[in-house]
């Protein structure tokens, strides 16, 4: 019959097992740390390449759009060279690929290429959108008018650019100077009328007093012209009168 282990050995070995267990617990914390640890690292790497995709993707998925949107789409590095073009833009603007790392001002009318070129650095600066009007040469039609509108763009590689769109207004353009023309033509009918001709605004503020009316008043356009109050009923009646005035007989 084996011996009963004495009081001192049960002791000894319960030490021991308690040793194991504390070594094996501690054995458990750094693993589970070293786990942690690569698994962070692992995280941090995914997030990074997550977020690469991530914008790769979103430019994938603008230029899908610019390659099929009708208004003219382009980008451009810092210096304000083409980098891309979208197929719209040979369509309206009569060229294409072949622009690739020239300047975006190489075709712009030479009064016009100092204020587009303020335009294009306050975006890059402000990061805002920034937008202007400006005559670009068509290879086929000439000078065409067109608005276009920029903004800071920063590529996956960190690289500073610019995305601008355009339209063409001409149209619109030759609308407005065909209106003008009809104003001023109609300036110079009532300017020179044989007879005085005075208009008012809704805020009853003089807008027209030809020279006929300079003559019969002896006041000057430039001294009627935006007064309110009535002020045209004087020169006729000696004071200002709250009602329209017919033509008095001289």
């Amino acid at each position: 019959m084996p011996n009963k282990p004495t009081y001192e050995e049960l002791e000894k070995q319960i030490q021991e097992l308690k040793e194991a267990v504390e070594k094996y617990k501690n054995s458990g914390k750094e693993a589970i740390s070293a786990q942690n640890n690569n698994l962070k690292s692992a995280l941090g790497i995914t997030e990074q390449k997550l977020s690469r995709e991530a914008l790769g993707q979103s430019e994938e998925k603008y230029r899908f759009i610019a390659d099929r949107i009708s208004d003219v789409i382009l980008m451009c590095d810092a210096n304000g060279n083409y980098t891309y073009v979208s197929p719209s833009h040979r369509i309206l603007l009569g060229r294409g690929e072949e622009l690739i790392g020239l300047s975006i001002f190489e075709h712009i009318h030479p009064d016009d290429v100092a204020p587009m070129m303020k335009v294009f650095s306050d975006a890059l600066e402000s990061g805002e959108r920034a937008k202007g009007e400006y005559r670009y040469w068509h290879p086929e039609r000439g000078y065409i008018w067109l608005e276009s509108a920029g903004k800071r763009y920063i590529d996956q590689e960190y690289r500073v650019s610019a995305i601008i769109t355009s339209r063409d207004i001409t149209d619109r353009k030759q609308v407005e100077a065909a209106l003008r023309e009809s104003e001023e033509r109609l300036f110079n009918i009532i300017e020179f009328f044989p007879d005085g001709i005075l208009a008012i605004d809704m805020e009853k503020r003089v807008t027209i007093w030809n020279k006929a009316i300079e003559e019969m008043t002896g006041i000057p356009a430039s001294e009627m012209i935006g007064k309110g109050d009535h002020v045209y009923t004087i020169p006729f009646y000696g004071e200002a009168r709250l009602h329209l005035m017919v033509s008095p007989s001289f």
